[in-house]
């Protein structure tokens, strides 16, 4: 299971560095920003928690358990971040920004809890799925502001 999670941090690494690519060619906006600081907090976000149960399973005896309630939280935190920042925006509305980030900061928030509940509740093998299943997930999400950062560029140059 940590070759899995060595993957995963590997791709997130890979995210992180073509934002570099971004923050050098093209020109951006409140929302751009937004997109781009929320792309990289999730990518290092990932990247941490795909390392910490290998780290954890030198020092506690239920390292998935410790590490999925303390992701939970931290990414609970995330969406705290998101959904706070991302009200004081000046977003064309007709765009659909907004609700595209809510239903996907909801669905977050439900992967949150769905793991604090495995987290307490379930065999370690559910604990290790869900975990695996949320810094998926996170992935997921840094990727899809990767590629909304890229095609509102091209939509914007007429292109």
């Amino acid at each position: 299971m940590y070759e899995t999670l060595e993957a995963i941090g590997q791709v997130a690494i890979g995210v992180a560095g073509f934002s570099g690519v971004i923050v050098f060619l093209q020109e951006r906006d409140n929302v751009a920003d937004f997109r781009l600081r929320s792309l990289i907090s999730l990518a290092a976000e990932v990247i941490f928690f795909s390392f910490l149960p290998p780290l954890l399973s030198l020092v506690v005896a239920q390292e998935w358990k410790v590490a999925a309630l303390i992701y939970a939280v931290v990414h609970a935190g995330q969406i705290v971040w998101s959904f706070v920042n991302y009200r004081g925006l000046d977003a064309d509305r007709s765009a659909g920004y907004i609700p595209l980030d809510n239903v996907l900061m909801g669905i977050g928030a439900l992967f949150s809890v769905a793991l604090v509940a495995c987290a307490l509740l379930a065999p370690v093998n559910i604990t290790q799925f869900g975990y695996t299943a949320l810094l998926l997930w996170a992935l997921g999400i840094a990727g899809v502001q990767f590629i909304r950062i890229v095609l509102r560029r091209r939509w914007n140059d007429g292109t």
